[in-house]
This record gives C-alpha cells, structure tokens and sequence, in this order.
C-alpha cells in the first residue's frame, strides 16, 4: 500500500529523505525519531496536512535544522514549530507559502539563527520577534 513505518531508531540524529518521492502518510512520522537533529525533506511533496498539524514536531525536541523547502507547502500556521527549542535554521524556501504566521516568542524558536523563506508568493506574513 505504499506506506512504510520505521521502529526502534531512537538514537538516530541526522535523517535525509531528499529528493525521493517522499510523502508522509502518517501522522506520527515525527514521533519515531525523538533524538533527531537534523532532518532534510526537501524536494519531495508531502501532504502538507500532516505537516502543518500543530503536534507534528511535538517529538522533535532536539531538532536543529529542519529543511522543508520544495515540499508544496501552501500555509505555515502559529503553532507547527512550537516544540522545536533547539531549532536553528529553519528552510521553507521554494514553496508556495501564501500564509505565514509564526510567533517567535511564543514558539520558543528563540534560538532560530536562519530563517530562509524566498517563496513564489507570499500574500500574508506574520512575524513577531
């Protein structure tokens, strides 16, 4: 049915899935990789309703650079990187984000050093530092 589930990675840091026709179906996707620092999912089409469910991330406490650019995003709501204390760059690049609404402050992306949007359009964007 085309829908793979990885088990006992805990440990795994660094995760890169670009470029290979990727598609998270399930929602808990996240979830399997609790240490993960890194992850690179670029270049795939996700279904950007799993993505940009508040609880996503929720598992990714440690996560440092995340990369979703070139994953047909459409939207970014306030609450998707809330759990993310750790992130430092953060990649939405070459999506087509009409909609952004990120608060940093409130998110706890207090240590996010690079945020790279460079989107086709942007209509509404929202940030608060």
């Amino acid at each position: 049915n085309g829908q793979y589930q990885i088990k006992g990675l805990h440990n795994v840091k660094y995760v890169n899935f670009k470029n290979n026709g990727y598609r998270i179906a399930n929602p808990s996707f996240a979830s399997d990789f609790p240490s993960l620092k890194e992850l690179q999912l670029s270049g795939n089409q996700l279904m950007s309703d799993h993505i940009l469910r508040n609880s996503f991330f929720d598992s990714n406490v440690h996560l440092q650079i995340l990369n979703l650019s070139d994953v047909h995003l459409e939207e970014i709501e306030e609450n998707v990187f809330s759990s993310l204390k750790e992130l430092k760059i953060l990649d939405l690049s070459e999506n087509k984000i009409h909609l952004i609404n990120i608060n940093i402050r409130e998110t706890s992306l207090t240590r996010l050093w690079i945020l790279q949007i460079i989107p086709y359009f942007v209509t509404a964007a929202t940030f608060l530092f």
